[in-house]
């Protein structure tokens, strides 16, 4: 069943759902002559970010506000955020904002859920290789089809950790 919850600093005027859809209130609002116009109930249409999330640009007083949607269901149907805690979407599907696929992992387990599709233990030992013997990290992202910052960090030891200490020990 869907519930509606009131966004904090935006009370009266939108509402946050658990299945990650958000509502505009009916409210009036004042117009250019001054004159108080009215509006209507409505579900708002959300805008994708460069990235592919999902945001609403919230007004008030003619102010504006950029509220990431995954942001607000987690905050109001899972609870606040851990510090240190990003929110990821089980599916994988960024726009899936309902509460059921939100959850609150570390930052590094979400890197490497997302590039566990494309990675094994062979592959990663394979980049190193390639890392081993001077091939730009672009280079490298492009063949594997992921990102220079995860080639980067299979080369650091920030990602795919426990395959770079079992490779140490060896």
């Amino acid at each position: 069943m869907e519930q509606w919850k009131d966004i904090k600093g935006y009370e009266g005027i939108y509402q946050i759902s658990n299945y990650g859809r958000i509502k505009s209130l009916a409210r009036k609002v004042g117009s250019r002559n001054g004159a108080l116009k009215p509006l209507p109930e409505k579900i708002v249409k959300p805008l994708y970010t460069k990235a592919g999330y999902l945001n609403l640009v919230a007004s008030k007083k003619q102010v504006r506000e950029t509220l990431v949607v995954h942001h607000l269901v987690a905050k109001y149907f899972i609870g606040e955020r851990p510090e240190g805690l990003v929110i990821d979407h089980i599916d994988g599907n960024i726009t899936n904002n309902h509460v059921s696929n939100l959850k609150y992992v570390t930052n590094k387990e979400n890197l490497r859920k997302r590039h566990d599709i494309k990675l094994d233990e062979k592959k990663v030992r394979e980049i190193w290789g390639l890392i081993g013997e001077g091939k730009p990290q672009g280079l490298i992202a492009q063949m594997y089809g992921i990102t220079q910052p995860m080639v980067s960090g299979i080369k650091t030891g920030r990602a795919w950790t426990d395959v770079k200490e079992e490779r140490e020990r060896a």
